[in-house]
């Protein structure tokens, strides 16, 4: 488990960050970005010892976050549209631009979903090199633009080890 890293949490109002902020701020200095359209909720975070900052992954500027974090654990998403580009250019462009924000992080997780890898067996432990694309239910831009953004990281993924590979 992590102790003493400044963490970034993106969508931490949402059902899979929010556990993960309130478990990791207890050893952690957790900062959540959200929209925080509600502010009970921003004040409900905050009594938790969680810092806020009103953050929205559409407007893809990431000006008001700290450089220095050690960890970013991703979760925002633009779910709920049928415009694929408008999803496209959230998710994936705003996951690029939130590391190249955050390039200096030890680590960068993307909190995807099942709809962007291809099926496999029942034990399978999904992978980031395991193919994407699958057939799923949704009727929205999510699915496409998730396939996008996880595209989008595994080529910064690459970048990053290149060049790491480079200085030695």
């Amino acid at each position: 488990m992590l102790s003493d890293k400044k963490v970034l949490i993106t969508g931490a109002t949402g059902q899979i960050a929010r556990p993960i902020a309130e478990r990791l701020v207890h050893d952690n200095e957790v900062w959540c970005a959200a929209r925080f359209t509600d502010p009970s909720l921003k004040a409900e975070v905050e009594r938790l010892g969680i810092r806020t900052v009103q953050w929205d992954l559409a407007a893809q500027d990431n000006s008001q976050l700290p450089e220095d974090f050690t960890h970013v654990v991703h979760s925002a998403a633009l779910m709920l549209t049928d415009d694929h580009e408008t999803a496209i250019k959230v998710n994936a462009e705003g996951a690029g631009l939130l590391m190249a924000h955050c390039r200096r992080a030890d680590a960068f997780v993307l909190v995807s979903a099942f709809a962007v890898y291809r099926e496999q067996a029942p034990q399978h432990l999904y992978q980031e090199g395991d193919p994407l694309g699958s057939a799923t239910a949704y009727a929205t831009g999510y699915p496409i633009s998730k396939i996008a953004t996880e595209g989008a990281v595994q080529q910064h993924v690459l970048e990053r080890k290149a060049n790491d590979e480079q200085d030695g």
